[in-house]
């Protein structure tokens, strides 16, 4: 169930279209999908295609610049939006080309309050879900809805980043059924609250339409998902907005709440969570989260913290670039009679997330599941028995409270979340101009106001193609001699204190301006695909029924090892791949076709073998991605 020594996901098998053997051998591939999170890594989603279109898991080295990345994002264009909390992108240790690609797919959502500047200044956009539609492969250009599509959600306590720390996970299965649509699905309405921000992406639509009369089939034991979306910061207006992200329905005789952050201040969630228990409080937490409050207020609860062996396991064993794996998973247990219900997703115990009652509406924007089962079965105490013991090694133990001082500035950190606020909620621009050479002039001008940076804070900002450059913010700010795949949307900012300590990082995602007919994922192909050697392997890529990652990963190195990898000795072999695709995958020349008429229109010359081939297979191509 979840049982940490053999319970894991992997995140890119949850995102792989449906297998095979659950299909009755109907091959299925994505067609739409639409993610939620609370921070990003630019990394972390360059490689999330790999499975979305690819059908590859993520494990091994997906990083840099690689050709099937950037045919996998290619492929993914117009299919993807993803939802996040805008600043919260995480500056890259490096600079990669194929970022730029990555922006069409990004919504950034500012968090609006339920009554002043403040108050959306201490909201948070914190759902962390992925809605996605398959269909049967060949449907996605059809034109008309596939009959047979299928729907996987996944609800999480996970962002979209790199993070090693200890999350949750639920992935239900679900097909629309020729049933009424329901008026009132919650998933509907949240997704359908989504639209505003992503006004051009045609999916939601469709998809709206399909949830209202969505079958989920729940993970076994479990039954009766129900979908629980809370509070609201991405609606603007504050009647529209969601209430509890919780339902425990009947009496709560029991409680179990796992949340890594927990309210500091005299006003807690935990209170009223834990007012009307009849019996057991526990709570599963970081220890640093359960020493700001300390024993005396949470007496009452039995209180457990991740083991440090575990936390600190990766150090402790000197591995290179250690980590801590702390606690990020949210899930309240509530037992009431033989009934367990569980409530996982993204919400932590605060009142920020949870609200000031069952009744009131939180200032962020949550999404929870609920699912119910025998308490017998997925109850309070079999997840106890299986997370917590005395002997050392297991998952959580008791806790012992130590003293924290939590007295430090906490005035400063509040005047600098104000200012994270208003500098994303301000407007960015940027406007790219070309000189006589081909290289770019970058503007970027803003109606942030500098008077609002308060004294000892200064902002910089800097370029990710240009890392570790920074120019203090300005009226307006100014970059040259750039290259076109140089540009991007995505603009780094620091706070820094008067020693030039950074105080916080993040980045903004501006309005790009580019000059009429400029193309950035043509240059970008421009200059990835700038050999024989490198559109040979592309072509072979393109034309591999089943690509297998280890081919994938390396198909753009030099040299024998290319060689042998693919076995190409010559035309012969090429031949052989292109009549496979012209009887069984005639959809694969329509991609190769695609990169040579690109290629033809960005003046790259095409290896004189290749063309002596394609010429007989050109008039069988047909694009249908």
């Amino acid at each position: 169930m979840l049982n940490p020594a053999s319970s894991r996901c992997d995140y890119g098998q949850l995102l792989r279209p449906p297998a095979l053997e659950e299909t009755d051998g109907i091959a299925y591939e994505l067609d739409a999908a639409i993610a939620t999170t609370y921070t990003l890594d630019l990394n972390a989603l360059l490689v999330l295609p790999v499975s979305l279109v690819l059908g590859n898991t993520l494990e091994g080295d997906l990083g840099g610049e690689k050709i099937a990345l950037l045919e996998a994002v290619d492929r993914l264009s117009g299919k993807l939006k993803v939802f996040y909390q805008c600043g919260n992108i995480h500056v890259p240790p490096e600079f990669n080309r194929l970022f730029g690609l990555l922006e069409p797919m990004l919504v950034p959502i500012v968090p609006s309050g339920q009554d002043d500047e403040r108050s959306a200044a201490f909201s948070s956009f914190h759902p962390k879900l992925w809605l996605l539609r398959y269909v049967r492969t060949g449907r996605h250009a059809s034109g008309t809805p596939d009959p047979k599509r299928r729907y996987r959600l996944l609800v999480m306590s996970r962002n979209l980043t790199f993070d090693r720390s200890w999350d949750l996970t639920v992935s239900l299965d679900g097909e629309p059924s020729a049933e009424s649509a329901r008026s009132d699905d919650r998933l509907a309405s949240f997704v359908e609250s989504l639209e505003p921000h992503a006004p051009g992406f045609g999916p939601l639509k469709s998809m709206i339409r399909d949830l209202r009369r969505m079958l989920w089939q729940p993970p076994q034991p479990f039954r009766d998902p129900r979908m629980l979306p809370g509070g609201g910061a991405h609606i603007a207006t504050p009647d529209d907005r969601f209430g509890s992200p919780l339902n425990f329905g009947d009496a709560k005789d029991d409680l179990l709440v796992v949340s890594p952050f927990l309210d500091a201040s005299e006003k807690k969630a935990l209170d009223w969570l834990g007012n009307d228990v009849k019996g057991k409080r526990t709570l599963l937490s970081r220890s640093d989260s359960l020493d700001a409050l300390g024993s005396e207020a949470l007496a009452g609860w039995d209180c457990y913290a991740l083991n440090d062996r575990i936390v600190d396991g990766e150090e402790q064993r000197e591995e290179e670039n250690a980590r801590s794996q702390n606690l990020h998973a949210k899930l309240i247990v509530s037992r009431s009679g033989q009934t367990a219900h569980w409530h996982l997703g993204s919400a932590n115990a605060t009142i920020a997330a949870l609200g000031e009652s069952l009744w009131a509406t939180p200032r962020n924007t949550e999404f929870m599941l609920r699912l119910s089962g025998a308490d017998a079965k997925v109850g309070i105490d079999v997840l106890l028995g299986q997370w917590i013991g005395d002997d050392g090694n297991h998952f959580a133990v008791p806790h012992t409270f130590s003293p924290l001082d939590v007295s430090d500035q906490e005035s400063d950190r509040q005047k600098l979340r104000l200012l994270m606020h208003r500098l994303v909620a301000s407007n960015w621009k940027l406007d790219a101009r070309a000189d006589e050479t081909g290289r770019y002039r970058l503007l970027l001008s803003t109606n942030f106001a500098l008077s609002s940076v308060p004294d000892g804070l200064q902002v910089n900002v800097g370029l990710l193609s240009r890392l570790g450059v920074w120019k203090p913010l300005l009226g307006s700010v100014e970059w040259t001699d750039l290259a076109l795949t140089q540009l991007s949307a995505l603009v780094p900012l620091q706070v820094c204190g008067p020693d030039g300590e950074v105080k916080e990082s993040l980045i903004i995602q501006a309005r790009l301006l580019l000059p009429p007919g400029v193309n950035r994922m043509d240059a970008v192909v421009r200059e990835l695909v700038d050999t024989p050697d490198k559109f040979l392997n592309y072509v072979r890529m393109l034309l591999d029924p089943s690509p297998d990652k280890r081919r994938l990963l390396r198909s753009d190195r030099h040299g024998n090892e290319v060689t042998d990898l693919f076995g190409f000795d010559g035309n012969d072999a090429l031949f052989e791949q292109l009549m496979g695709a012209a009887a069984r995958n005639p959809d694969h020349l329509g991609r190769v076709g695609q990169l040579v008429k690109r290629l033809d229109k960005l003046n790259v010359v095409v290896p004189q073998a290749f063309s002596d081939l394609w010429r007989h297979f050109a008039p069988l191509a047909k694009d249908r991605r």
